[in-house]
């Protein structure tokens, strides 16, 4: 199976939304389609050895919509089309429609002063060629929708507009050629401007949710400084890299492709990709990401991932597909609108019906205030608007949504399960506590200890020389004859005696005694059960020196367990690690809920009987021996820097390793919901009042254009406030 993501134009209600999901559901080969009304993109999962991407797009083209596909760039030009044309459309409404006003004015004035009948005839026909020009120009998008949606059978938006701007205008001709009855142009020309005012800005909030996408997209600079094998410099175009090639990256330069630095330093601001405000400080060997811009002196990089396998590439993909994809209140809610047009239609035969058997003069009123009050736009866009603009705002914090009902289910967890290496804790170990014997002061101990593990590559190494730099210098001596043995340690010659430093098993030959040592002032508390072991091998037994050591917290894990605990959730820990290591960790965090040493099934387990107990689980882990977990939760969040942000299939994935992302998802889920709740109370609340209202002859033609476009603009307004964020509104434990 193969996905493909469409642009469609031609969509004017949820209606259309599902209609066409309808049709492409019934084409051969497709498995699946979801169609987003308020973005206007179709997400088609098809099987390409039975339907071509061609097939598909004539058979969108035969349902009476055009499409293409979705390329960010292309994407961002055709916006700017649209953007052109509907400004343009909406200043030749306004400039028709006022001309219409003062027709309608002037017509006005002579039934309360008196007019001469053959100036009274003059300014109806006038105001028959202006409305004319309105319904051939600014309007005429009504009415061709709405004739092809009949052509394709379904009954859209467009066609109530199209038939009461026609009624409209059928009534005042006739009033204008017999010099009888009302004439309509006020109320046409205000419903038109009023109507293309909220179609420019639901297509100016269309196109802000799909910012993020669109500016991922445009983070792809086209030319690239490539060094060829003699060490020429030449510009290439940035697609035609591939890996192992290497480039020149100036500064201020985007750069194309994931690679390394090989030559040179400098910073990146990466602040596109991860959210980050601050540029990162790379050196020879660090990894730099496509994407990211140089804010200082020149480096050479060797690319690693090109094209779509960069994080930028797969980002890219996440963010399109969530802003494609539609949560089940978004479909919900576009069945009702699908049915909506005929109910109305239904609605407004039975008003004239019954306004014309009692015989009243003003029936066609009733009957255009029907056909234009209701709106079920609002309805369909409540949902798609408000996760928009919280995918929007997740996004610049550095959340990517790979699914869009994970908005929808985020405020209802009340468990929140953790994996406990590299996602609550870093890949790093540091030096928690040292004991030194009667036999070695605490420098000469350090001092042995750094001349062995000089020669190591490991993390408890690694550890061990970070916290050598930190005390005071003294003569370092030398260790010959080195030998690396796996899995058990270093050993060497120092000044003609031999030392080994290591696993605590293979240092020593029988149990020391704990009155043996004493604490060497670095602190001496309980370690997280990785022990490295200091011994003369000349004397057996002889134990120099213990360094114990414990995995180091993630900055803010701390103070996120106590925010989700403030705020009433569950939390606790599952990890493969052993209980000792597991439960220093619960002591460091202030948890009691932890289980050790479990493996990928028995995490799956734990999550599995959290759920038959009715609670609804967040699991958030590294995406990789978590996968079974992170399935079977209700939310799954993958953890874990730029490089591994392709790793498990999570709903979330967090791009920078910083635990307290998960409370910013947290924060921003829980502001959508409550504004998509707000949307959906006010669209069915002004459907139920409004509708009812114009039938009984309480809502004018003119008051009925207001209420429609007003109701679909509070909609669209409303919803962006899920991404708004006061300056002073900061998550608590962010920084801490």
């Amino acid at each position: 199976m193969r996905e493909m993501a469409l642009t469609v134009d031609g969509m004017r209600c949820g209606g259309c939304a599902v209609g066409l999901e309808r049709r492409l559901a019934t084409m051969d080969g497709v498995a699946t389609a979801t169609v987003n009304f308020a973005r206007r993109i179709a997400n088609v999962a098809y099987d390409p050895s039975r339907v071509t991407p061609e097939a598909l797009l004539e058979g969108i083209e035969a349902a009476g919509f055009a499409a293409s596909r979705f390329e960010p760039a292309s994407e961002l030009a055709r916006l700017e089309d649209e953007f052109k044309t509907r400004l343009r459309g909406l200043g030749i409404a306004v400039l028709v429609g006022m001309q219409l006003m003062l027709v309608a004015a002037a017509l006005y004035a002579g039934e309360w002063f008196g007019m001469a009948p053959r100036f009274q005839l003059f300014f109806r026909w006038l105001g028959v060629g202006f409305a004319l020009a309105l319904l051939a120009f600014p309007a005429r998008e009504f009415f061709r929708e709405a004739v092809r949606g009949v052509r394709a059978g379904r009954l859209g938006m467009d066609l109530p507009i199209a038939l009461g701007l026609a009624v409209a205008f059928g009534a005042s001709a006739r009033a204008a050629a017999t010099g009888a009855g009302e004439v309509y142009f006020d109320s046409m020309a205000m419903f038109v401007v009023l109507l293309l005012v909220a179609r420019f800005l639901e297509f100016q909030a269309r196109r802000s949710s799909l910012d993020q996408v669109l500016a991922l997209g445009r983070a792809r600079p086209i030319r690239a400084m490539r060094i060829d094998a003699r060490g020429a410099i030449r510009p290439v175009d940035g697609e035609t890299l591939h890996r192992g090639d290497r480039i020149l990256v100036r500064s201020e330069d985007l750069l194309p492709v994931d690679g390394v630095i090989v030559e040179g330093a400098s910073t990146f601001d990466e602040g596109l990709l991860t959210g980050e405000s601050r540029a990162i400080h790379r050196e020879v060997g660090g990894a730099v990401l496509a994407g990211s811009r140089n804010r200082g002196s020149a480096v050479i990089v060797e690319t690693t991932r090109v094209g779509s396998e960069t994080v930028r590439g797969r980002l890219l993909a996440l963010a399109a597909s969530a802003h494609a994809a539609k949560p089940r209140l978004a479909r919900l809610a576009d069945r009702v609108a699908g049915r909506f047009v005929a109910v109305q239609l239904a609605i407004a035969a039975v008003v004239a019906l019954g306004w014309g058997l009692s015989g009243s003069a003003v029936w066609l009123d009733p009957v255009l205030a029907v056909l234009i009050v209701s709106c079920p736009c609002a309805l369909s866009l409540a949902t798609p608007c408000a996760l928009g603009a919280g995918l929007r705002a997740l996004a610049r914090r550095g959340i990517y949504v790979a699914n869009g009902d994970a908005l929808e289910r985020l405020p209802r967890i009340t468990r929140c399960v953790f994996d406990k290496t590299g996602t609550l804790t870093a890949d790093r170990v540091e030096v928690a506590a040292v004991d030194v014997s009667e036999w070695v002061s605490p420098e000469r101990a350090w001092a042995l200890a750094l001349a062995l593990e000089r020669h190591a590559h490991h993390p408890l190494a690694d550890a061990l020389l970070a916290a050598g730099r930190d005390r005071p210098r003294s003569a370092s001596p030398l260790a010959e004859d080195v030998k690396i043995l796996p899995g058990v340690g270093v050993e060497g010659c120092i000044e003609g005696i031999r030392y080994r430093i290591g696993r605590a098993a293979s240092a020593v030959s029988h149990r020391e005694r704990a009155s043996d040592c004493r604490s060497s002032g670095l602190g001496s508390g309980p370690g997280s059960g990785s022990v490295a072991r200091l011994v003369e091998q000349s004397v057996p037994g002889r134990t120099l020196a213990t360094f114990r050591f414990q995995e180091q917290l993630r900055p803010g894990a701390r103070a996120l367990i106590a925010w989700l605990i403030l705020r009433g959730l569950a939390v606790s820990v599952l990890s493969g690690d052993g209980e000792e290591a597991v439960r220093n960790l619960a002591d460091r965090l202030g948890l009691s809920q932890v289980d050790g040493g479990l493996d990928p099934a028995g995490k799956l387990s734990r999550i599995q009987i959290a759920q038959k107990a009715g609670e609804r689980v967040l699991m958030v882990g590294d995406g990789i021996n978590d996968t079974p977990a992170l399935a079977a939760a209700d939310v799954s969040c993958a953890i874990g820097n730029a490089a591994e942000v392709s790793r498990g299939k999570a709903d979330l994935v967090l791009v920078r390793p910083e635990p307290t992302l998960v409370a910013e998802a947290l924060e921003i889920a829980g502001k959508v919901r409550r504004v998509v709740t707000q949307n959906f109370l006010w669209a069915a609340g002004y459907n139920l009042l409004a509708v009812p209202a114009a039938a009984f002859g309480l809502v004018p033609p003119w008051a009925a254009a207001l209420g429609m476009s007003v109701s679909s603009l509070v909609v669209v307004v409303n919803a962006q406030r899920a991404g708004w964020r006061r300056p002073a509104e900061r998550c608590e434990p962010r920084g801490s």
